[in-house]
């Protein structure tokens, strides 16, 4: 009896001892959660490979039943039904004004379902947290990278969560993915050429269509899709079944396009440039290049496609002449009573112009929307509006108010650049 009761205080012990390793195993790991350990994610069965590899194949279609059962069952994480665990609770929108945007299409509708690919944490830049918690809808989270997916499971978010990727075939694929923050992609899809692909960090991801998804779900009607896949974007929407999805709402981040300007490019961008200016240091004004017609159009597009494809700016293009202009008032011998006048190249002038417009649209969507000069739709004058506005009540009801103007240009117009530089 003696031999039996030792036997199990032993087998008690080294049970002790075992749970106990395992504890200080997961606090030393970086990737160790209390709230994780306390509360466990729901995680999805490992798949065997070979199973996989069957329905990537090119003969299997996105409505396959055996493909739609397999995503339903391994490849999604149903919502959380704990409280959030954002590290921002009080920021009710983090998006960069796509949320605002959609809302407003939409006029604040309740209770949709959204979808969104790219989501990186689930709360830095959401385009969907906003109508999750304060329009009560629900939805698809898609996020490829495993290490922005854990992130994004520990907030807890209140939608179906899957740690795949959206395909960019109409059929289930597995592809190579480059992890890269909030960048990651498809590798040959948005590479960095200039940077290189880090092999260290490329991870093999499962892809499904999009219809498949939501044939998962049950869904025929998503009211906001976002839509960030870093240059497969356009491969996407190829994919999905139009007469048989309702998408009230697209919200795509197709890629920069950057093949060389055509004619027509061209012609507008000269077309656009102001008479009366004086000309640069290569001494072609835009009278000039308007005066000459289309052979000068043609002439200047040969070119513009010989420095697009080169990369190599003529040295002119680059160059400014600054001229100091006196404003007319206070002593002439004082340098502050003079503003300075930059006289840029016309040729170059049309390059810019053809860059701004490529990128205009990205500069637009990621700027914040509180910034009203040169965004299209937005006045200064608006704000200066609002600012009247608020100061008229805030004097009606006899209330004190504090207001600050920061001269921006001036501000950094004031910095020593040479110890900005040493910092950098």
């Amino acid at each position: 009896m003696e031999f039996i009761m030792v036997r199990a205080r032993l087998l008690l012990y080294l049970g002790v001892a075992f749970l106990f390793a395992l504890i200080l195993a997961a606090i030393n790991s970086e990737t160790f959660s209390l709230n994780v350990f306390l509360h466990p994610v729901p995680r999805s069965p490992p798949l065997k490979k070979t199973f996989v590899e069957d329905f990537n194949k090119r003969n299997v279609r996105a409505d396959n039943p055996l493909v739609v059962r397999t995503v339903r069952e391994h490849f999604l994480v149903r919502p959380s039904t704990l409280p959030y665990n954002l590290s921002q609770p009080d920021e009710e929108n983090p998006s960069m004004g796509q949320a605002q945007r959609i809302d407003y299409l939409l006029k604040g509708k309740r209770n949709g379902f959204y979808v969104e690919c790219g989501a990186l944490d689930g709360e830095v830049r959401s385009n969907t947290l906003f109508f999750e918690r304060k329009r009560n809808w629900k939805g698809l989270l898609i996020e490829a990278d495993p290490k922005n997916y854990h992130q994004m499971v520990n907030k807890r978010r209140k939608a179906y969560m899957s740690p795949t990727c959206l395909s960019p075939t109409p059929h289930p694929t597995m592809v190579m993915f480059q992890q890269q923050e909030n960048q990651g992609h498809i590798v040959g899809k948005g590479d960095d050429t200039a940077g290189g692909t880090d092999v260290k960090t490329v991870v093999e991801v499962q892809c499904f269509p999009l219809a498949t998804y939501l044939l998962a779900l049950n869904v025929t009607t998503v009211d906001y899709f976002s839509l960030d896949v870093e240059g497969a974007e356009f491969d996407v929407l190829k994919t999905i079944p139009w007469e048989k999805v309702d998408i009230k709402a697209v919200d795509a981040d197709p890629p920069i396009d950057e093949t060389a300007p055509s004619l027509d490019e061209v012609r507008e961008a000269v077309a656009k440039l102001r008479g009366g200016k004086a000309a640069g240091v290569c001494n072609i004004s835009a009278e000039l290049l308007k005066a000459r017609g289309e052979a000068m159009t043609r002439g200047l597009h040969a070119v513009l496609t010989a420095v697009w494809q080169s990369g190599t700016i003529p040295p002119d293009w680059k160059r400014g002449l600054v001229v100091p202009i006196w404003k007319g008032k206070g002593d002439r011998q004082d340098c502050n009573n003079y503003r300075g006048i930059t006289l840029l190249s016309v040729p170059g002038k049309v390059l810019a112009h053809l860059l701004l417009t490529r990128i205009r649209s990205h500069l637009v969507k990621y700027q914040r929307p509180q910034q009203s000069g040169f965004t299209p739709g937005k006045l200064t004058t608006d704000r200066i509006l609002a600012l009247r506005v608020l100061v008229e009540r805030r004097r009606e009801f006899r209330q004190g108010m504090l207001a600050a103007y920061v001269d921006l240009k001036k501000a950094f117009d004031s910095v020593h650049h040479e110890s900005l530089w040493d910092l950098l």
